[in-house]
Parts: C-alpha cells; sequence; structure tokens
C-alpha cells in the first residue's frame, strides 16, 4: 500500500465508516428501524378528565377508602361489584347527588338477610350480581 497517497486511504476509510453502517445488516436497515404504523392511542379514561368539584370530592372519597381502609377491613361485601366500585360507578355516571343517592340505597340493600331472587342474580361464586345498571336511581 506505498502506492496509495495516506490522505486517500484515510479518506477511504472515513467513507467507508461513514456509508458501511447504512447498509449493514449489524447496524440495521432503515426498513428494520421502522416503528409499528399503528399510532398509540391514550386510554378512555385518560381523554375523560373530570371537572366537577363534587365528583372530584367523591371519587377522592372512595378512592381513599379502596386504598387505605377497605385491605384492613377485608373482603366483606356480597356484591359484584363491590359496594365501593358501585359507588364509582355511580358517581361517575349519575352525578354527585344521584351518585350518592344511589351508593345509599346500595349500602342499605348491603346487609347478611339478601338473598338471589329477581333483583339479585346469584354467581357461581356465591356472590350477588347488582350492576349500576339495574339501580333506578343512578339513570338520571
Amino acid at each position: 500500500m506505498d502506492w496509495l497517497p495516506k490522505k486517500s486511504v484515510a479518506s477511504a476509510a472515513l467513507v467507508l465508516c461513514l456509508v458501511l453502517p447504512t447498509h449493514s445488516a449489524v447496524f440495521g436497515s432503515p426498513e428494520k428501524m421502522k416503528g409499528p404504523d399503528a399510532k398509540r392511542q391514550r386510554p378512555a379514561q385518560a381523554r375523560n378528565i373530570e371537572t366537577s368539584a363534587p365528583r372530584i370530592v367523591l371519587l377522592g372519597a372512595v378512592t381513599g377508602f379502596q386504598r387505605y381502609i377497605s385491605p384492613t377491613d377485608g373482603d366483606r361485601c356480597g356484591f359484584v361489584p363491590s359496594c365501593s366500585a358501585f359507588a364509582r360507578q355511580a358517581v361517575g355516571r349519575g352525578g354527585a347527588v344521584l351518585g350518592v343517592l344511589a351508593t345509599a340505597d346500595r349500602l342499605m340493600r348491603c346487609t347478611v338477610f339478601k338473598a338471589p331472587g329477581p333483583d339479585y342474580l346469584l354467581l357461581p361464586d356465591g356472590m350477588l350480581f347488582d350492576p349500576v345498571e339495574n339501580n333506578l336511581l343512578s339513570t338520571p
């Protein structure tokens, strides 16, 4: 390699270092480096931001109960969804006033004397199914 000038060897090496990675499978081709075609969508909860102050306070109280009191108290509710989950759904769907009324109605029905019947469907795990949609107070 004495016949090549040192500058041309250095420039050829520089060209190889710059061009080779773009066409080499080791460094990845532009086709392989493309991401998925589908755009990521935010969850439905992230798009619907709550702005009502009474709902925020009530949902915060239910969240506090679910995080701090319910784990220490144990699983006592015989309904599906549980009374706290029912309260969260009722306040979220019906607003503060109707949500509180529907939750109070549910809490008065959540006793040891409840039994399956036309109002409550008995699930295989022994729980009674009572969704928010079946409560007449939660629908405006």
